[in-house]
Order: C-alpha cells, then structure tokens, then sequence
C-alpha cells in the first residue's frame, strides 16, 4: 500500500508524500486487515457517518461530532457546514467539538477540522522524522488540507464567525493521534476549552521500516505516551449515548452557557 502511495505522490512535495505515508500506515495499523479490497470497504464503511452535526436550539449551540479522521472527512465536514448554514438561519452562541473515541486516521484531515475554526497560516503541529527530509512544520490553511487545487475549496463559503464563535472541544481516553493534534492546537492558540479525561497519547508513527516519526503541537509538546490534559475535567463515561445522560457534553453546555 505504501509503494502504492508513493507512486501516486511523485509530483507533490516531500512533506505531503510523509504525510500520506504517515496516514497510510495509521490506517493499515488501525483496521488490521491485509486484503487491499477489504481494507478499502473498511475505510468507505468507517467513514459512514463520520461527520454529524446538530443543532441545540434551547442553547444557541453547533455540536460537531467527528468520530475519525479517515479520507474525506474535510470535504463531509464543509457540505455538513453549508447545509447547515444554508437552511438554519438561528443564533450561534457556542460551539461543540465533539472528539471523543477518535482514534485519528489521515493527517491531512486534522488540519481540515482545525481549519474550520482558526484563520489560515497558523502554526498547529511539528512533525519530526529520523533525516532532515521527514521534520517539518504543519500549517492551517488550504495548502494542508487539500492535495488537488484545481478542486472546489472543501471549506469554500462557510461563514468566517466560525472562527471566533466560542468552542468547547470534548476528549476522552479514546481520543487519539490526529485527533489530538486537533485538541492540542485549539487548546494551545486558545481558541478552545477541552473538556473531558486526558487523551490516548498516541502520537509516534512509523511509516516504514527506515522512517520514524513523532508528532508535537505547535508550542513543542511531545504528546506520545502524555496525552492532553483538559481544561475542564469531567468524570469518565464509558456510555454516552443519551444527551440527557451525556456528562460530557452537558460540562460543555454549562461551559458555554456561562461564558
């Protein structure tokens, strides 16, 4: 699969290449299945559903649920967004974040999600590889979350209030890799209170036998192994199902409701 990746990548920079080995390797590593076919309907099938969003008209709140961060999601994310925003013309007082049990997937698409909600050129990640060729820093912005320029922007035409509306971002220990870059980059620019138990730690990937590379946040944490602590910490629930019963995500709204 890697080889595969490869060959497809000769045109781009080195870094994009790293980051699909990265992500190809995350995704073999994570479904654990060797037939190439079956590995693509697993993906299609994890995919499903990815991307929620929902409205909280008793309070004002977008609550955004990304369950993985496998290919596609930056695209799903936008079209939810403009739907949305197409046919709900209610106040936005909040936002919710919701990354619990995300176990990550292609980097490309945590930039995507970050994208969403900070401005362009924003430092969110170090990536640092074995040789000089595999260490380089990760940006907002289209450039890193879309290979294909000549496409649509994903994120074209959603509202800029995204990017000051309040957030609260919801992690928990099965919140991982990409999905803590995520937390770690809101967190860290400020632009969001996380809220919930400390995360995986997940963070170190080899993309082959020769390439080794750890992931840290932008002010240089190494996240392998440490995790991120929240801002707001909530008792952990093994079963979230019900809003009425969710801990987490009522700390969010009370969060949100005080600010």
């Amino acid at each position: 699969m890697l080889n595969a990746v490869i060959h497809n990548l000769v045109a781009v920079s080195k870094a994009a290449v790293l980051l699909f080995l990265v992500c190809a390797s995350s995704l073999a590593a994570d479904l654990h299945v060797v037939d190439t076919g079956k590995r693509q309907a697993e993906a299609y099938r994890q995919r499903t559903d990815t991307v929620r969003v929902r409205y909280l008209a008793e309070d004002g709140i977008l609550l955004i649920r990304v369950s993985s961060l496998y290919g596609g999601v930056t695209r799903d994310l936008g079209n939810a967004l403009r739907e949305f925003f197409s046919s709900d013309k209610a106040p936005l007082n909040g936002l919710i974040l919701d990354l619990r049990d995300n176990r990550g997937g292609v980097l490309f698409e945590s930039v995507g999600v970050i994208s969403v909600l900070m401005s362009p050129n924003i430092l969110i990640a170090r990536i640092e590889g074995s040789t000089k060729d595999t260490t380089f820093t990760i940006w907002t912005g289209r450039k890193y979350y879309q290979r294909d320029a000549a496409e649509a922007d994903f994120l074209g035409g959603l509202p800029t209030s995204l990017k000051d509306t309040p957030l609260a971002v919801v992690v928990n220990g099965g919140t991982a890799s990409g999905a803590e870059i995520i937390a770690a980059a809101l967190q860290e620019r400020r632009r969001g209170v996380i809220i919930g138990n400390r995360t995986a730690g997940i963070t170190s990937i080899a993309s082959d036998a020769a390439t080794h590379v750890q992931w840290r946040s932008a002010h240089g944490r190494l996240l392998n192994n440490v995790g991120i602590t929240p801002d707001i910490e909530v008792a952990d629930q093994e079963k979230y199902n019900s809003d009425e019963h969710d801990t987490y995500l009522a700390a969010a709204r009370g969060y949100l409701r005080g600010r």
